[in-house]
Parts: C-alpha cells; sequence; structure tokens
C-alpha cells in the first residue's frame, strides 16, 4: 500500500517536489501580499512539511471525494498558517487555483483562519492555538473504535505548546493506546513577541518523551528528502508519534522576508519586497525547471496525479476491522419515582443517560475527574470503551469531545460547571465546527 512502501524518490521526482514547494511558496506570497493581511512566516517554514504530506504519498486522500471515510485526517492546529494551507489544497485539486486569490475577502471560502464547513478538504475549523492536539485525539479514538485503519495528522507551532491545552493532551493521549495520531511540531524557534527559548524553559524532545510518546526529529525541517523519509517511519510507529521538524520561519519567501521573522510573522511585505521576492521564488523555480526534462507544468500534474490513491488502494485502506454500531431505537420516555420520594437530579440524569447509550452506540460519556460526584459510575459500567476518564482536564475533554462529534459521535463531557468556566474557548470552538 501507499503508506508502507519505503521512500523511492529518482533525481527528477525530487527536483518536481522541489518546484512545487517553490510554487506553493509564490501562491502563499501573493495571497498575503493581495490581501495585505496574513501570517507568512510560519506559512513559510511549513512548506516542506504540507508538500510532503500531500505529494510525498504520506496522507491518504482523494480530493474528488473529500468525505471519503477512510482517508488520513489533517488538523492544521497553528491554523493561522492557512495561506500555506489553502495553496497546498488547491494543488491537490480540492479548489481552483484562481480562488485562492480571494484569501481573506469578506464572503470568500478562505478565510484567515480555516473555516471547515466552507471548504471541501478542510477537516477542522481551527486558530485557537492549544486545541488541535485535543481535537485530533478525540478523531483518532473515533477511528480507532469504528475499526478504520486511517492516521490523524495534527501540525502544532512551537509557540502554541506554551498552551496548557497542549500539555493536557500530551499526557492524555498515551494512556489512550492510540498508534493512529502523528503530532508534528513546526519548530521556527520564533513566535510574536520573540524567540521561544525567551519564554520556555526545557527541551520540547525530552517533554514529550517524558509523556511516552515517541519522538523523531527532522534536523532540516525544510528539506523536503528529510521531511519525507521522517514522516514515512513516523506512518509505521505502533504508539503515538512526535516530529520536531526544526524549520526556518521565513524560510524562501525572499531574502528580506526570511532575515525579518518577527516582521513577518503577521507582516505584510510592502511593494518593493514583494517584487524582490517573486523574483527570489521565480529564480528558484527556473533553478529546477532547468534541470527537469519536458514541459514543467504537465510535469509536475503528471506527478502529482501518479502519487494519487487508485482505487484498489482506496478499497485496500477502507477494510474495517470491525463495524461500528449506530442507533438502536429512539428512547422512550424516562419514568422516575413520584409522590414525594427523593431523586436527586444528577442521578436521574445518569440514568437516562444510561438508557439513551444502551439505544445509542455513537453516544460516548467522559468525566474530568469527578466519575463518581457526577453520578457517572452508573454509566461507566454499562458503555464500557464508550467510557473515557479524563483526568482534571476540562479543556482537553470539550476539544476530544469536538473530535468525537466532528467523526459522528456525540460525547457527554461531565464537570461541575464552576470547573467548566476554563473550557469556554473551547464550547465555542465546537460551536464554530458545528
Amino acid at each position: 500500500g501507499p503508506s508502507s512502501s519505503p521512500v523511492k524518490l529518482s533525481k527528477e521526482d525530487l527536483l518536481i517536489l522541489k518546484y512545487i514547494c517553490a510554487e506553493i511558496r509564490e501562491k502563499s506570497l501573493d495571497m498575503v501580499y493581495q490581501a495585505k493581511s496574513g501570517h507568512l512566516g510560519g506559512s513559510l517554514s511549513l512548506v516542506e512539511i504540507m508538500v510532503a504530506l500531500y505529494f510525498g504519498r504520506i496522507l491518504n486522500y482523494d480530493a474528488k471525494d473529500p468525505n471519503w471515510l477512510d482517508r488520513d485526517r489533517l488538523v492544521l492546529s497553528k491554523g493561522h498558517a492557512s495561506a500555506v494551507y489553502y495553496a497546498t489544497l488547491a494543488k491537490a485539486g480540492y479548489l481552483p487555483e484562481e480562488e485562492l486569490l480571494t484569501f481573506r475577502k469578506l464572503g470568500s471560502r478562505l478565510q484567515g483562519h480555516i473555516e471547515r464547513m466552507r471548504l471541501p478538504g478542510a477537516e477542522i475549523s481551527t486558530g485557537r492555538l492549544g486545541q488541535g492536539l485535543s481535537i485530533a485525539s478525540g478523531v483518532a479514538y473515533t477511528l480507532k473504535i469504528d475499526g478504520r485503519k486511517a492516521k490523524v495528522f495534527c501540525i502544532l507551532g512551537d509557540g502554541e505548546l506554551q498552551e496548557g491545552q497542549v500539555s493536557e493532551a500530551r499526557e492524555h493521549i498515551p494512556t489512550l493506546g492510540l498508534d493512529n495520531i502523528i503530532a508534528i511540531i513546526d519548530a521556527n524557534k520564533y513566535q510574536i513577541d520573540g524567540k521561544t527559548k525567551e519564554v520556555d524553559a526545557g527541551d520540547i524532545r525530552a517533554k514529550w518523551q517524558a509523556s511516552d510518546w515517541k519522538v523523531l526529529e527532522i534536523k532540516d525541517g525544510n528539506n523536503i528528502r528529510q521531511v519525507l523519509e521522517t514522516l514515512s517511519i513516523a506512518k509505521k510507529e505502533n504508539k503515538p508519534v512526535v516530529v520536531i521538524a526544526h524549520t526556518i520561519k521565513g524560510y524562501k519567501g525572499g531574502s528580506a522576508i526570511e532575515t525579518d521573522p518577527l516582521k513577518y510573522h503577521g507582516g505584510v511585505p510592502d511593494e518593493r519586497t514583494y517584487e524582490g521576492s517573486t523574483v527570489e521564488i521565480q529564480a528558484e523555480k527556473d533553478k529546477y525547471r532547468r534541470q527537469i526534462q519536458g514541459e514543467i507544468d504537465s510535469k509536475v500534474r503528471e506527478f502529482i496525479k501518479k502519487r494519487k490513491l487508485t482505487p484498489q488502494e482506496k478499497e485496500k485502506l477502507s477494510k474495517r476491522t470491525k463495524t461500528p454500531e449506530g442507533f438502536i431505537l429512539p428512547p422512550e420516555r424516562p419514568i422516575y419515582p413520584t409522590g414525594g420520594a427523593k431523586f436527586e437530579t444528577r442521578a436521574a440524569f445518569s440514568n437516562y443517560l444510561v438508557k439513551l447509550a444502551s439505544l445509542n452506540k455513537r453516544i460516548f460519556a467522559a468525566s474530568a475527574d469527578l466519575t463518581e460526584s457526577l453520578r457517572f459510575n452508573i454509566i461507566e459500567g454499562v458503555i464500557e470503551e464508550r467510557y473515557l476518564h479524563m483526568g482534571i482536564r476540562e479543556q482537553h475533554m470539550i476539544g476530544f469531545g469536538l473530535g468525537l462529534g466532528k467523526e459522528g459521535k456525540l460525547l457527554f463531557g461531565g464537570t461541575f460547571d464552576v470547573f467548566l468556566a476554563t473550557a469556554i474557548s473551547q464550547i465555542e470552538m465546537a460551536a464554530v465546527n458545528e
């Protein structure tokens, strides 16, 4: 299958991949420049990772069938890097390339942060930093329960790791036995206010290793061959994997942009910088074009077409290890003791949820370390693997529930409302994702 084959690249394949990277850089630059708004630096650092995922046979997808149930999922947790995401989706065939110039315009499908309800191929609406890994874990857990072979990739920024929710997810995921989740950290060493190391103690690798993840590092995250080789290894691991990609913010977006990473986190190049960058990227494309035999555009189209999944490969990937269960019957109305007998409201809720969950196998329940206090122990014994202990992690629990919900399940997450105040943003994000 496509995911198990080692990386075999001819010299020409490598040149074409580098050419595609230059094209994606050019498109990202054009989009941010014409919109006079956007996040260029962190889009440019991600180019090789995105190109490897979509055109290096890492991600299993079908642009003509964007909702294919057995596709791999990509959650772009650093959702502000939307320019490179949209440019890659267009190249992969999800949207026309001309549409890229509607970036950030009123009414466009291509907003500054990703909106999944508008755009085929966009898995999750993101933008609030720190939430993507929790969401990805909910998606991965659902795929596992449903017996699907698909993998879930989640791209985070290194500054984003400072969000407490990332630690909540990082420490919980290995306890779930998820071997189908791959986190990729775009470690470009900068955030808006300066270098990440100025506000971050400790070593990224050591933190993830201590949380029982398999850690892989890419010495040069802007070297397409290194990226491809490492991601191919990551797909074969049988535990949660994190890939730390050491990248350069603003990489090859023109020397003025690359040498001023702080300015171009959210800054827009002026006309002179834009024109200079365009010339530099064009020279890069010409360098590869000269080494590739034949007409370049048709060569690129042919290369991308060859890397698409065949119907046979799709069929193989769609073979399930088990069949998920859905609705059985609509639940009858519960009857509780009357005639003055007292009944705890939380026990009443849990009793009804037991009834509901036994009839509807898509219902899950979870508690943020309050199983008995919420009377959720009434449910736990009945629904088994559909009951989750989240630990004291309200934010992560809601994000996890979003991931489940996006894959067609429904999570009843339990805590006390005074603790839920820490997860208001996560609840709002769930609403944005519908």
